[in-house]
Formats: structure tokens, sequence, C-alpha cells
């Protein structure tokens, strides 16, 4: 992936590197992308909307010791709901620090087949959920440009609740 720069994301809790164009969405732009009642906390996207990235830092727990195990089972959950559609099985890796958890999974639509990889990671206690989205057509540039992405990420010391505001006493790892 051509890196463009580094992003900070969800009130400077986190930094990433993201491709070129990469911009935060709106909320309206957020909400058409992904029109259901909960919405993700950040949504990246380019112009064309071929490639997503959506980032939530919830409240759940999770430890680094769990990662395997959620993956996991988030996993189970997409088998149910879309059988026969999991691309890359759930793994984990090392990413800031921490062990992050991902699979990929391949759904239909009108605008034809997308691919979308769901990960998390934890932050803090706290977990880090996030989804990259994009059409299937290119799944091994796809990982690989993902998997960059993932290897980047940077999670400030002292992670505080997420509160739309900019925290400032915390200092990149």
């Amino acid at each position: 992936m051509e890196i463009d720069r580094k992003i900070e994301c969800l009130d400077g809790a986190v930094f990433l590197l993201l491709w070129p164009g990469a911009a935060r969405q709106t909320a309206e732009e957020a909400g058409r992308r992904f029109p259901y009642a909960v919405k993700p906390q950040e949504v990246y996207a380019d112009g064309t909307g071929r490639r997503i990235l959506a980032l939530n830092l919830l409240e759940e727990g999770l430890e680094d010791g769990q990662v395997e195990s959620s993956i996991a089972g988030i996993q189970k959950i997409i088998e149910k709901l879309y059988p026969g559609s999991i691309w890359h099985k759930a793994r984990c890796m090392a990413a800031a620090k921490v062990t992050a958890g991902w699979f990929s999974f391949v759904t239909g639509s009108l605008a034809g087949e997308q691919f979308h990889i769901l990960f998390l990671l934890p932050m803090e206690g706290r977990m880090l959920l996030g989804s990259w989205h994009s059409l299937t057509e290119s799944i091994g540039k796809e990982t690989a440009d993902f998997l960059e992405m993932l290897k980047s990420i940077r999670i400030r010391n002292a992670i505080k609740t997420y509160t739309g505001e900019k925290q400032a006493d915390a200092r990149v790892l």
C-alpha cells in the first residue's frame, strides 16, 4: 500500500497509516455507508467508497489473552449469518505491542460481491473493534494493505473514555 499519512483516530487514542485519499467521513456520510441503529464511531473512505475502514472503541473489556477466543467467537456468528462466506479463518498477530485478531468474509450485494475484514485488539482493558470493506476484485491486495495498516497501529498510553474530544495527557507508545 502506498502510505499517504499517519491518521489520528478516536480522539487521539489510536494512530495508524491509511491509503492515499482516505478521509474521515462526516456523520451523514457514515450513516449512508452504515444504515444501522448503531453506527461506527469513526469511518474512513476514499472518494470512490471502494475501500472503507470503520473503528469503534468499545467499553467491553478485552485482555491480550482473550483475543483468540473473541475473534473466533465473532467468526462463528458471521458463519451463521452468512454460511460459506469465510475467506480467511480467525487468526492472531502482533500489532501495537498487543495481540490483534482478525478474519475475513465475502458477502453479495446489488453492487457486487463485497470483501470484509473484522479485527479487534485490546486497548487498556477495552476493545478496539474495526472493519475493512472493499470489493472482491482484488482480495490479495486488500488483505496485504489491511495487514500493513494493522501493523502500523499505535495506541496511546493511558486511554481515557471516548468523548469526541482530544485527550492531551497521553503519549504514543
